[in-house]
């Protein structure tokens, strides 16, 4: 290859070993920016007199640039870089996904914002168990709110458990609204004294080492239900939850049944609602709503708040 075309090559092939590297690995903002200088330097690079086709005939000549050994897709991806018009929409395209992903961290923080200004409710500790295990297939049918009276809902908690493939609580928190406003949290690690399978933890990315020192549940649950009690509003309290009656058969499976309790699922009421996934974080986004830690417990509980903050108001 003739010298004069020896660092082009070389700055060609960096930028399109960073292209490949963040083009299948694409997260943040940081390498969304560097994806697109990458596009554009390439660009700039194969459309000086003479450099593309020189370095296309030492990219053939080296071969480092392969897929599996399909020289076609080698081609076609070369003369992406090669057509101003494709370039264009490249960078259009990367333009809005680098505008999305800052919006989403902007929402992100303001989340984790919100989430730190909730005072947290004092939890006690104690050895005495409340209740009796129930049997592992558990169904609590808790009365469903009247959405007709949603209008006079001055006060509701939210909650969510988080558990092994067993059903073993390994994470509890619950948010208490009061006039649509969080107003203080209960959150607590749970030691369930079983190991927690890859697949749970998977899920909600709590590990055996973080519930090694954490309470056994009968240890907390005074504290749950002084915190539950706090929420009752003419004798009854309304739960909210996503999924509300599975997080109610889990507390009751592990021996705290809830009494004098009205429920309001956000799942079903998404069903009348929206179109397309149902998923908690699929509904947030949609509904502008970024949780900075999704998939746990209290993460979970403010976003299920703020999204029924949201279908109240289509209501």
């Amino acid at each position: 290859m003739e010298s004069m075309y020896r660092d082009s090559y070389r700055r060609f092939k960096e930028l399109f070993d960073e292209y490949k590297r963040f083009k299948w690995d694409f997260i943040g903002l940081d390498k969304c920016g560097r994806y697109m200088n990458a596009i554009e330097d390439m660009f700039i690079i194969l459309r000086r007199p003479g450099v593309a086709e020189a370095i296309e005939k030492q990219i053939i000549y080296d071969s480092w640039f392969t897929f599996d050994g399909k020289a076609a897709l080698q081609h076609k991806l070369f003369g992406t870089f090669r057509n101003e018009n494709v370039v264009e929409s490249l960078h259009a395209n990367l333009y809005r996904d680098y505008l999305s992903l800052k919006y989403r961290k902007r929402k992100c923080l303001e989340f984790k914002q919100c989430l730190s200004q909730i005072p947290k409710a004092p939890i006690s500790l104690t050895k005495k168990v409340y209740g009796r295990k129930t049997k592992r297939n558990v169904s609590i049918n808790a009365p469903k709110f009247d959405l007709n009276n949603i209008y006079k809902l001055r006060k509701f908690v939210v909650i969510d458990t988080e558990a092994t493939d067993l059903g073993k609580i390994v994470e509890l928190a619950a948010i208490r609204f009061v006039d649509w406003k969080p107003v203080e949290y209960f959150s607590t690690l749970i030691n369930p004294k079983v190991f927690i399978g890859h697949h749970s933890i998977r899920i909600h990315n709590i590990s055996n080492e973080m519930v090694s020192r954490s309470p056994e549940f009968s240890e907390v649950m005074e504290s749950f239900r002084s915190f539950m009690s706090k929420s009752s509003i003419y004798g009854h309290i309304v739960v909210v939850g996503h999924g509300v009656e599975g997080d109610l058969s889990i507390l009751a499976k592990n021996g705290c049944r809830l009494h004098d309790v009205e429920s309001i699922d956000t799942y079903s009421l998404s069903l009348e609602l929206f179109k397309g996934s149902h998923k908690l974080t699929c509904l947030c986004e949609e509904n502008g709503i970024f949780s900075d830690n999704p998939h746990r417990a209290l993460s979970d509980c403010l976003a299920t708040g703020l999204l029924f903050n949201k279908m109240a108001g289509i209501l």
